[in-house]
């Protein structure tokens, strides 16, 4: 009675309200007709009729209502299978004429109208399966031989494959696309066809951004199907959980075997790409690229180390929304996976960095973000260190490959392994964390001065042997070039007049006594300057070997200006962290990782009248790329100063 009371609604509308109204009524119809008993078979052909006229007179969204309302009647109730096979005839044939149109170097007759002759024949292949009901009931369906006599969704497949075709229209395009979305949904295996692989490779390579976008639902929404086919699944076994064992279950299907690797492989082929869309500037791409990575992390379809960093890097999204989603795919990891996801946190801080190096451009990198109404600093990674920071091991691992990103291969002398961004980074999260207890932020100081001790301290021996050299070879420079060669050639010509001059003197002067003191005085002086000059030479040529030594431990001076500012990031960390926390430099020394003492459970609060983050004012190549030479040459002598103490720690 209620069923038949709808009827009136099955016509189309013109207004936003009809069509909610008919959308809705259309959804009931799906779900509740196959459940009556004995339905009018009047009733019945009226809404078969109504259906049809609405093929051609309802938008995109009606008619993916339609469609699977009037294939669940002819099915279930009805069985009236030639007009879906007439349907469907109608609808490949006027396509096989536009196909041979556009073959003959002509444009499509009416755009509008193959996009709904598209989306028609797709709709029918996903909510009809032609050929399992040509095997079951061959009399029925002998309309479809005059369709085709061998497989209608290899046909249909081809058909619809054709208008994806680069030259066509995107709006074309985008709809040849989703219609083979809703073939690849009852026919998966289609989807690793090499026909099907190139034309996603092609999308995804092309950067047409609506053809990625539909792709993308395309996968969502095929991930979607499979995981509710898995829910059915358990569902049906578990009400056959006490039925006996049938025997075609346990030999299994190959058809079934063969789809259920389907999503597996291709979410594995196209994984990286998906990684890429959850990257992009766009809105709608990303977030349905997150969704589909969101279904394959839930399928369990990639392994969880190869999505863990970009569900870090989008924790420290701007948009509420996708912070939430990302955060919810890290602690269903966290609790199955997490020794697996916690031995990359290092790929997580970088990836978390290229991201927001992405959203902000060219601007300065922050590590930090102000989201409450209190206004204090949430450091970006914070997400991520809340799941860690209860498991003591977990805690300090991160803390340990984190601050370890500071120390470098001085060896190597790799400039573009130094980001003086990154440092930065890096350091205005551990700045503004949220610890748990005083024992991490000893621990963090622990590691800090650890780096010092031993990159600090040798980029400092580096940069004053470097200065020194610089400074004799700018005077050596200076004799060749800025001297006159005239000037020299006088002044060698002097010397050599008043060298014989000198010998002119000795032959005119008296002839001394052999044996008189002054003689014997002036040889026992002239052998003690040959032992002297003796031992000279030997601690000359030590001189020389260790002076050999330490030219070649000198490093570049623009590496060692970069590794330099790193290492006053580091120094500024660590003040700022006692500071915070009201730390004296005699705790921080007499810490020790290894002794559990009374820190674990001091609370970390931080102090009042802190400063909230770190203030880089006395640091001007934090942010500013150490271009010209000067610049590397101010930076060198601030670490001079720094290091030899002649700066004032309230500066720091």
């Amino acid at each position: 009675k209620h069923v038949v009371t709808l009827q009136p609604y099955l016509k189309s509308s013109s207004t936003s309200e009809d069509q909610s109204i008919l959308y809705y009524v259309l959804i009931i119809y799906r779900n509740v007709l196959p459940l009556l008993k004995r339905p009018n078979p009047n009733f019945l052909a009226e809404v078969e009729q109504t259906l049809m006229g609405l093929l051609t007179k309802s938008p995109q969204k009606i008619l993916q209502e339609v469609l699977p309302c009037l294939c669940v009647i002819v099915d279930k109730l009805t069985h009236n299978y030639a007009r879906l096979t007439k349907l469907l005839r109608s609808c490949t044939e006027k396509l096989k004429l536009e196909q041979k149109q556009l073959e003959a170097g002509k444009e499509l007759s009416s755009a509008r109208n193959v996009m709904v002759l598209l989306l028609i024949v797709g709709l029918l292949c996903k909510n009809f399966d032609f050929d399992k009901k040509r095997v079951e009931k061959p009399n029925e369906m002998k309309e479809l031989d005059n369709i085709d006599k061998g497989p209608i969704v290899a046909i249909t497949f081809q058909l619809v494959l054709y208008f994806c075709k680069k030259d066509l229209s995107e709006t074309v395009q985008k709809m040849a696309l989703q219609s083979l979305g809703f073939i690849y949904l009852s026919y998966p295996i289609i989807m690793l066809r090499p026909e099907s692989t190139d034309l996603m490779d092609r999308i995804l390579n092309t950067g047409v951004m609506d053809m990625k976008i539909q792709l993308m639902k395309v996968f969502l929404d095929f991930l979607v199907s499979e995981q509710q086919k898995i829910n059915t699944d358990l569902e049906d076994k578990k009400k056959k959980k006490n039925d006996t064992v049938d025997l075609k279950v346990l030999i299994g299907n190959a058809d079934e075997f063969a789809e259920a690797g389907v999503s597996s492989s291709l979410m594995q082929r196209y994984l990286d790409r998906i990684l890429e869309c959850t990257f992009d500037h766009t809105q709608s791409l990303k977030i349905v690229a997150l969704d589909v990575l969101g279904n394959i992390i839930q399928q369990g379809l990639a392994h969880p180390v190869l999505c863990i960093p970009t569900i870090v890097a989008m924790e420290t999204s701007p948009e509420q929304n996708i912070r939430d989603k990302s955060f919810k795919l890290h602690q269903h990891l966290n609790e199955k996976h997490a020794s697996l996801i916690h031995s990359r946190n290092v790929d997580c801080v970088k990836k978390a960095y290229a991201f927001q190096k992405q959203l902000i451009g060219g601007n300065p990198i922050v590590g930090y973000a102000i989201r409450s109404h209190e206004g204090r600093p949430e450091a970006l990674l914070n997400p991520m260190y809340s799941l860690l920071k209860d498991k003591r091991k977990s805690r300090n691992d991160f803390l340990v490959s984190t601050v370890k990103t500071f120390d470098f291969d001085l060896k190597k002398c790799d400039e573009s392994k130094v980001d003086v961004g990154f440092c930065k980074f890096v350091a205005e999260n551990l700045a503004t964390i949220d610890y748990k207890s005083i024992e991490e932020v000893l621990h963090v100081i622990y590691l800090i001065n650890r780096v010092l001790s031993v990159v600090a301290i040798s980029v400092l021996h580096s940069v004053q042997n470097n200065i020194q050299e610089t400074f004799v070879d700018n005077v050596r420079v200076y004799i060749e070039t800025k001297i006159p060669e005239a000037f020299v050639n006088q002044t060698i010509s002097q010397t050599n007049e008043s060298f014989c001059n000198g010998i002119g003197t000795l032959e005119a002067s008296p002839i001394v006594d052999p044996s008189s003191p002054m003689v014997i005085e002036d040889e026992t002086q002239q052998n003690d300057s040959m032992e002297v000059q003796f031992r000279d030479d030997k601690s000359v040529q030590n001189d020389i070997f260790n002076e050999k030594n330490e030219k070649e431990n000198i490093l570049p001076l623009s590496y060692a200006a970069k590794v330099s500012v790193c290492m006053a990031i580091l120094m500024y960390l660590k003040e700022h962290l006692k500071k915070s926390f009201a730390l004296s430099e005699a705790k921080c020394q007499n810490f020790n990782p290894a002794q559990s003492g009374t820190h674990k459970d001091k609370p970390a609060l931080r102090h009042q009248n802190a400063p909230l983050v770190i203030s880089w004012d006395g640091l001007p190549f934090v942010d500013k790329p150490l271009v010209l030479e000067n610049d590397i040459r101010d930076q060198c002598e601030m670490k001079l100063m720094a290091e030899d103490g002649t700066r004032d720690s309230d500066d720091l």
